[in-house]
């Protein structure tokens, strides 16, 4: 029983700690004595931890106890007796954690799926394991992003590179990189074009065998001096007159303050070669022959013939010779000769002998004889005149020695007949010549 109760049994109330005895007749009908203890049963004294979370309570007993309570509930234990319990009320653990997070001002930050974007602060909260709520304050900071420009310049019809990539003159581009927080750095390049320059070029004529050509630069238009001049973009000069060159195609290059070159051509004209063409000739003894050699010359000349003293473009001799002579312009003077040698061709035989004659006493070609020039000096002669048969018809040594078409004087009927003619003469060079020939002549009537 519990402590301070009794237990009635048989109608006594044997209090909680003591004894009763009680006498019963057994089955054989003796006496039987029962003793019945009643037993205290001691109060209860228990402790309880109890938790909730912060802010909140828990229910023990019919009362609500926040968290750091002590209390003391009197109850009775599983016997019905009094049980003093003692309830503790304890602080179940939860988190508050603050992220401080950041990203560039043109992006987020990502938590938990959710975009945060710079500048903002987010509260997400769940219920942990103990039934309590766990708190994130995610805070996002701004990075920079950077924004800057890049000024470069380029010579007129140029590039220039900007990381790698090359970029004319003119022309504006957008780069974005990254910079050291890991967002854009946008760069913004401006390509000036340099100021243009231009300029003239004088050159004089000068002779094709002559190196005293001079370039000058000439008409200057620009605002980036000072400059300097070249001819193989290797030896520059600041002087504006290139002399000493021989005559052709120029390219001059100007280069300014800006390190632009400019470029322009000109052209050192040249008097070109002069050309005298002469051909060797022939003359036949008494005529005369007129030189005239070809000159191809871009300048006036002037002619110097050796025989004489000539001074015009031709010479008109009578006799075979070397006849020299020079011609000359502003750049150079050639010195040629013209052979001429005498015609021995057949035109040219010193005795023309007809291939006809009519000895019809008309006083036109009567008879058959040879003529010789007057030019030549014949040292001998001899003609011969057959008939188809091989008769000897006529006979002379004598240069005017005539056939009258007559044998053994009797006028022969018309033919052919055959004549041999040999002579030695010398001709108007000097020079003595022998000579055989042979013909046919036509007796006519």
């Amino acid at each position: 029983a519990c402590a301070g109760d009794s237990v009635l049994f048989d109608g006594v109330n044997i209090p909680a700690g003591q004894s009763a005895d009680f006498t019963y007749p057994n089955a054989q009908g003796c006496d039987s004595i029962l003793t019945v203890s009643v037993l205290a049963s001691p109060t209860d004294t228990t402790e309880v931890e109890l938790g909730t979370c912060l802010g909140d309570s828990v229910l023990y007993a019919g009362a609500y106890l926040q968290a750091g309570d002590v209390q003391t509930f009197n109850l009775f234990n599983q016997i019905g007796c009094d049980s003093m319990v003692t309830a503790t009320v304890v602080e179940l653990p939860h988190s508050v954690q603050i992220v401080d997070a950041v990203a560039c001002e043109n992006s987020f930050f990502e938590f938990q799926g959710q975009m945060i974007f710079p500048g903002q602060q987010v509260i997400f909260t769940n219920i942990n394991q103990d039934g309590c709520l766990d708190t994130t304050i995610v805070a996002v900071a701004p990075l920079p992003v950077d924004s800057t420009a890049a000024t470069l310049q380029a010579c007129p019809g140029e590039t220039v590179f900007y990381n790698g990539v090359p970029l004319s003159a003119g022309s504006q581009q957008y780069f974005t990189w990254t910079n050291q927080f890991g967002c854009d750095s946008v760069v913004w390049v401006n390509v000036l074009a340099s100021p243009t320059v231009s300029f003239d070029l004088a050159a004089q004529e000068i002779c094709w065998n002559d190196t005293a050509g001079t370039i000058e630069v000439q008409n200057i238009q620009g605002t980036s001096a000072p400059y300097a001049y070249s001819l193989d973009g290797q030896n520059w000069q600041p002087g504006t007159v290139f002399d000493s060159l021989p005559g052709g195609s120029y390219t001059v290059l100007l280069q300014d303050a800006n390190d632009c070159i400019f470029e322009n051509n000109v052209q050192i004209p040249v008097v070109p070669p002069m050309i005298v063409e002469v051909q060797d000739e022939t003359i036949v003894c008494g005529d005369s022959l007129r030189l005239e050699p070809s000159v191809f010359s871009t300048t006036p000349v002037t002619w110097q013939w050796e025989s004489g003293g000539a001074t015009q473009p031709f010479l008109v001799v009578g006799s075979p010779g070397v006849y020299g002579f020079s011609v000359a312009n502003d750049c150079e003077a050639i010195d040629k000769a013209v052979n001429v040698t005498l015609d021995n061709g057949e035109s040219a035989s010193p005795i023309y002998l007809p291939n006809a004659f009519s000895p019809n006493n008309d006083g036109i070609n009567d008879c058959f004889r040879g003529y010789i020039n007057p030019k030549v000096e014949l040292l001998e002669y001899r003609l011969k005149i057959f008939d188809r048969w091989g008769g000897q018809m006529f006979e002379t040594t004598d240069v005017d020695g005539c056939w009258d078409g007559r044998q053994k004087g009797k006028l022969m009927d018309p033919a052919v007949f055959v004549w041999y003619m040999t002579y030695r003469a010398q001709n108007c060079d000097g020079q003595i010549i022998e000579v055989f020939k042979e013909g046919g002549v036509t007796l006519m009537r």
